[in-house]
């Protein structure tokens, strides 16, 4: 049994911690604020007339994440909790691209926050603090913390890490249709719950997951979309690219953009999966889970 945060902090010490990785964090991507928008925040939010009529708000939520955008291209990505947000923003910002960054920012607080909980909780406060502030500047964060479309990442880490910590049924089951409703990954909160949660709390998630997954194909059933899912090609590579970022989150060098990454051989597919089981088995093992 892992102890509470009470046993840890006083609740009213979090907001406390907030400010500081607040702090923290605006020092490391703060000049962000001051920047524009680049790549897909143009279609997405620049070029997209949509976000300034609310009207448009139901049809965006149940379409994929491009329905909107300028020579949109059918996408297989369904991410309301990422649309939803834009029009937030717009709507606070008046569609300025400051807001937009804000709201990376805080994010990339709160998922801060949600680490400095998890590991206070189990280790303490002194490595939760080193611990959080290094995952903060770690180079790997930059396309998060700075892209505007990078927010995916950030409001699905956020809400899996938030989730796994949830005390009763409706913290996972709102967590788990955020992280969903972000990025596809978050059809993995089942899976953490249950290494990291409360027990059986994996049941409501894997039940949100699957009722997610249902409305998911029928959103995406009207759209002519290549490549939908995953091939047999991508999922054989996955555990040598799982290795690779994990190697470079040890060692953050030589970065580069995962589609830059040179063809995974047989034995490289071979060699990350097991990896991949090595490192999931030891995380079990260390959360005292079966």
């Amino acid at each position: 049994m892992h102890p509470s945060l009470s046993t840890v902090l006083p609740p009213r010490s979090l907001l406390q911690v907030a400010i500081v990785l607040f702090v923290w964090a605006s020092l490391l991507y703060g000049r962000a604020l001051g920047y524009g928008f680049v790549y897909d925040d143009v279609v997405l939010i620049a070029e997209n007339p949509a976000l300034g009529d609310l009207t448009t708000l139901p049809e965006a939520l149940t379409h994929e994440l491009f329905h909107f955008a300028e020579g949109r291209r059918a996408t297989p990505y369904w991410r309301p909790t990422v649309t939803l947000s834009y029009y937030v923003d717009h709507l606070l910002g008046g569609g300025a691209a400051w807001m937009f960054h804000l709201t990376n920012l805080i994010s990339f607080t709160a998922l801060g926050l949600g680490l400095w909980r998890l590991v206070a909780t189990r280790v303490g406060e002194a490595a939760a603090w080193a611990v959080t502030c290094l995952f903060l500047a770690h180079p790997l964060q930059v396309e998060g913390a700075v892209n505007i479309a990078g927010r995916t990442d950030l409001l699905c880490g956020a809400a899996l890490i938030w989730t796994v910590q949830a005390r009763g049924a409706l913290g996972v089951v709102l967590g788990t249709l955020v992280a969903c409703g972000a990025k596809e990954l978050g059809a993995l909160a089942p899976a953490l719950v249950a290494l990291l949660g409360a027990p059986g709390a994996w049941r409501a998630s894997a039940a949100v997951v699957a009722l997610w997954l249902g409305a998911r194909g029928v959103v995406l059933s009207g759209e002519t979309i290549e490549a939908a899912g995953p091939t047999a090609q991508s999922v054989r590579e996955a555990g040598a690219r799982a290795a690779w970022l994990f190697t470079r989150a040890l060692a953050p060098t030589a970065l580069a953009p995962g589609l830059t990454l040179p063809p995974v051989s047989g034995t490289q597919a071979v060699l990350g999966w097991l990896a991949v089981v090595a490192l999931t088995a030891a995380g079990s093992g260390g959360t005292g889970r079966a």
